[in-house]
């Protein structure tokens, strides 16, 4: 996930701002300050959709491994960002990219989604 409401450290990397990706801060209700990336910045895009590629070339069809989840967009990866102050939902078109992504790189491990996804789910 790239995003939670406990105020641990951030759930993204470091390195994300290093390269110039975006992170906004917000809160979860009234919750305290959080760190939560852009996912429609180009830079934070193109560093997440690599991400799932490599995962894909790391992790597509080992028989140990049963199901990989599409859990790298919204709160906890549920696809939702409800009550955020200041982090929305990346638009449609970047959550295809995304959704695409992950199809294009598990052709064998089946893939699993929360119901949060709305119209991706389709």
């Amino acid at each position: 996930m790239c995003c939670s409401t406990y105020p641990r450290q951030p759930y993204h990397s470091d390195w994300l701002t290093e390269i110039g990706g975006r992170v906004v801060t917000t809160r979860y209700v009234s919750g305290p300050e959080l760190e939560v990336p852009v996912l429609d910045d180009r830079q934070t895009l193109a560093a997440h959709l690599d991400f799932i590629s490599r995962l894909g070339n790391r992790y597509d069809g080992p028989p140990e491994i049963e199901h990989i989840d599409l859990g790298t967009v919204g709160w906890w990866g549920e696809w939702y960002m409800s009550q955020s102050t200041k982090a929305p939902m990346p638009i449609i078109e970047t959550q295809k990219k995304i959704v695409d992504a992950y199809l294009n790189a598990f052709k064998r491990t089946r893939l699993v989604m929360l119901i949060g996804g709305g119209e991706m789910l389709k």
